[in-house]
């Protein structure tokens, strides 16, 4: 995996819902990521989905660049974006705290990424 990291770029906090197989999960958070990526800013997907998103890198020995930090909290983000066919209570814990830092929120929701 190539990791290139853009440092004059805005992080923008992805909170990702795909559904659907293993490889479709990848292909939304990748997407989901360009998407972002295509707008100027940094993406930085939700620690959840990693573990799904690694593992299916690792299986398909795909090489990508994307920008990515596992470290990277929400009040380090200047926007949170949120990918999601359905709004759950996880995507209204993380409205929520994004309104009380004062975060800027878009959401996405019934986006389908190709």
């Amino acid at each position: 995996m190539k990791i290139r990291r853009v440092t004059e770029q805005r992080n923008v906090f992805i909170l990702s819902r795909p559904c659907g197989d293993d490889k479709k999960v990848l292909e939304h958070a990748l997407a989901c990521c360009r998407y972002a990526e295509n707008a100027g800013r940094t993406p930085v997907l939700n620690p959840d989905i990693y573990p799904q998103v690694f593992r299916d890198m690792e299986i398909s020995d795909i090489t990508m660049s994307i920008y990515f930090s596992a470290a990277v909290p929400l009040e380090a983000c200047e926007d949170v974006w949120i990918f999601t066919q359905a709004v759950t209570e996880d995507i209204r814990d993380v409205r929520h705290q994004a309104k009380l830092l004062g975060i800027p929120v878009l959401d996405l929701v019934g986006v389908r990424l190709p």
